[in-house]
């Protein structure tokens, strides 16, 4: 949402309801997640290079580094950023190294 000077509200987007299969029970929904993710995963991998993930320490970067681990022969490079005392570090290393870059305010 933009509001202008003159108060006019834009609005970027607005979302629409469209959904699909809602009959369709968790575990479909699930596996068609997967094969998604999996899909979009092996797409955009690139083959026979040193891999790099940002682990922003969220669900969807330890998903995509898990996956691409999974489809990725060599070992990933992990790397994350600590921003001091009040935020946990996450450190843990999936199948190869893990850096951490720590701030200080």
């Amino acid at each position: 949402m933009l509001t202008l000077p003159t108060g006019e509200i834009n609005y970027y987007w607005q979302p629409e309801q469209n959904i699909k299969y809602s009959q369709e029970t968790l575990e479909f929904h699930s596996d068609r997640l997967r094969q998604e993710l999996e899909g979009m995963i092996r797409e955009y991998l690139p083959e026979k290079q040193p891999i790099g993930i940002y682990l922003s320490g969220g669900l969807d970067s330890s998903c995509i580094t898990a996956l691409s681990a999974k489809f990725n022969q060599d070992k990933i490079h992990t790397y994350s950023i600590h921003f001091g005392a009040e935020c946990p570090i996450f450190d843990r290393q999936l199948g190869g190294q893990n850096y951490n870059y720590l701030t200080q305010n």
